[in-house]
Order: C-alpha cells, then sequence, then structure tokens
C-alpha cells in the first residue's frame, strides 16, 4: 500500500518534468531529492529507484516515443 502512495505521488512528482530540471540541478538539488527517496525507503521498508534511474528511465521512455512517432530512427 505504502509503495503505491509513493509510486502515485512522490515519484510522479519527482519525475515530472524530470527530463527537463535534472540536467540544471545542482548537487544540493540532487542530494535533497536523494535523501527523499532514502526517508521514503525507511518508511516503507523496500528499495526504491534512485533519482538518476529515474532520471534515465525518463529519458529512454521520452527516446522511445520519439522514436515510435518516427522523430528520431
Amino acid at each position: 500500500m505504502m509503495v503505491l502512495f509513493y509510486t502515485a505521488i512522490i515519484e510522479s512528482i519527482l519525475t515530472s518534468s524530470i527530463t527537463v530540471w535534472h540536467a540544471a540541478a545542482t548537487a544540493k538539488d540532487t542530494g535533497r531529492l536523494q535523501r527523499i527517496i532514502h526517508s521514503a525507503e525507511r518508511v516503507i521498508g523496500c528499495n526504491l529507484p534512485s533519482l538518476q534511474d529515474l532520471y534515465t528511465s525518463s529519458i529512454l521512455e521520452v527516446y522511445s516515443s520519439l522514436s515510435l512517432a518516427g522523430v528520431y530512427g
């Protein structure tokens, strides 16, 4: 139940527009966001994807969507 809440609320907020803001985020910004993920891991009691993993997944999703649309590849 807690994983569902995390995925639906917290992860969706973290990943909204991550492809835009991630490159401009400072180390301090990413550290703070990663601490939120670690706090959620402790509360939920399971491993969650890191901020970098979320960013990589988002980039791959965008590229895949563009590829299917014929923009790339």
